[in-house]
């Protein structure tokens, strides 16, 4: 596996997580140890503090990276989301605690033998991933 050394440096993925006005909803991203700073960008998360009034529609930018999140209160519901062309919107629950793994760009397909365009623009569910990546 190619681990560039210096690519933590030069990037700097932003997402426009929660909108400034959106209240009971918080996003934190957290520095992992330094043995993985050149494979993982950072740790997240999004989660409502209390119950929301509606569904809320989370916003996420093409920034190179693939992520793996999953709802803990549902740890059935992981899944992988590759890199993006665009902008993309989903649409979530009005109570939900989504954590995640962002793993800087190119290194989540070296991890895993994967090849970036099986999940380029979409999300896939992480077990059904797993499995294929097991019997392959």
């Amino acid at each position: 596996m190619s681990i560039p050394s210096d690519i933590r440096q030069f990037y700097l993925p932003i997402q426009p997580a929660v909108r400034q006005s959106v209240e009971n909803v918080s996003y934190s991203e957290f520095t992992p140890d330094i043995n993985l700073q050149k494979i993982i960008y950072c740790y997240w998360q999004l989660k409502t503090e209390k119950p929301l009034s509606q569904p809320f529609i989370y916003s996420v930018v093409a920034d190179g990276c693939i992520d793996i999140f999953v709802e803990l209160s549902n740890t059935g519901d992981s899944y992988v989301m590759g890199f993006c062309k665009r902008f993309v919107e989903f649409p979530l629950d009005n109570i939900f605690n989504y954590v995640g793994i962002r793993f800087l760009p190119t290194m989540f397909p070296q991890l895993f033998k994967i090849n970036a365009k099986q999940l380029s623009n979409k999300f896939v569910n992480l077990a059904g991933l797993v499995h294929k990546l097991l019997n392959s």
